[in-house]
């Protein structure tokens, strides 16, 4: 419905690590987009006339650009053949079969072009990555502070109420739901078979199970709207004014909790440090913790003698592992 639809506006367009995402030069936020959009179009293609091939050509493209992009999104987005195509053998729909038989090998096709080449051509990259690191309870504990962009235990647990509340309707309303959380299960089986490195940590693992963040903030709004339906039959307008201004002060501590304050600050050049988005969690962010023991220049106070707009500083990292280099914390 439109309530959720805007709640989850809300919720999105306030997300620090969509945010964080939006502005970093990788391609998580592109993939992102890309595997919802195969989603979509896989669905538009199954639902679309015997004779149509469009929107199996537009999920090819984004299906391809995104496993070009990030390889591990591909686990993602092949699961709507499963999804659409097990029940079709399974009920002997041999139409069906055979137009997903003919998308799968052209996907499979292009996918050979664009992703064997450089596995070939350096599988060292690869493999110096793998079989390092398995997840463990703390680093999907953690996932849920990155989904939510927060470092509040209090918020997280609202949230995840919030969703179990929602995800029913989540699952009947969006069609899309199973493709999802197959894509998801394949990516997690992917992760515990290649243990990559850095997976350990939940910034990592969230990164790579970014698809379950938008299906979880979905299931947040739902949920949002489930208790304030219920609120308004009992209550009537009374309830509407409860379930409102109860969702105003839940998104006003979110946001007073949440790190976009310090990440959007100016002067912030080093607003993608690592140190913001290592950990929402201060107890938990190691980075922070690595740096709290450099000791800061006495330039720096210095410079609240100055005029404002007097003079112009330029300061280049002595290292490029950002966490050496500490220009979030005194900037």
């Amino acid at each position: 419905g439109d309530g959720i639809a805007l709640v989850f506006m809300l919720l999105v367009a306030f997300s620090p690590r969509l945010i964080l995402y939006s502005q970093t030069a990788r391609p998580y936020a592109i993939t992102l987009l890309l595997s919802l959009l195969a989603f979509v179009l896989f669905q538009r293609f199954v639902e679309s006339k015997k004779t149509t091939f469009r929107w199996g050509a537009l999920y090819l493209l984004c299906a391809v650009a995104s496993s070009w992009l990030h390889l591990l999104t591909l686990a993602v987005v092949i699961a709507p053949f499963a999804v659409y195509g097990i029940p079709a053998l399974f009920n002997g729909n041999w139409e069906r079969v055979g137009r997903l038989f003919k998308l799968g090998l052209a996907t499979l096709a292009c996918l050979l072009v664009v992703v064997l080449p450089p596995l070939l051509g350096h599988p060292e990259d690869l493999a110096i990555k793998l079989g390092e690191q398995l997840p463990g309870v703390s680093g999907f504990y953690g996932m849920l502070f990155v989904w939510m962009g927060t470092g509040s235990a209090g918020l997280v647990l609202f949230g995840v109420m919030l969703a179990i509340l929602g995800a029913g309707a989540t699952w009947r309303q969006l069609p899309l739901t199973a493709s999802l959380l197959i894509g998801l299960l394949l990516t997690l089986c992917l992760i515990l078979a290649t243990q990559p490195a850095w997976v350990q940590y939940s910034v990592t693992l969230a990164r790579y199970l970014l698809t379950a963040m938008p299906l979880f903030l979905l299931a947040m709004a739902a949920g949002v709207m489930r208790v304030s339906d219920g609120l308004t039959q009992r209550w009537g307008r009374v309830g509407q004014v409860v379930s409102f201004t109860g969702f105003s002060i839940l998104l006003g501590l979110w946001l007073y909790q949440s790190p976009l304050q310090y990440m959007l600050s100016r002067p912030n050049s080093n607003r993608l440090h690592s140190a913001y988005q290592f950990d929402f969690r201060k107890e938990e962010n190691l980075v922070a913790r690595y740096q709290a023991g450099f000791p800061i220049s006495p330039f720096w106070s210095s410079l609240s003698a100055v005029p404002a707009d007097s003079i112009k500083i330029a300061a280049t990292p002595f290292s490029f592992e950002s966490h050496h280099w500490d220009a979030a914390r005194w900037e």
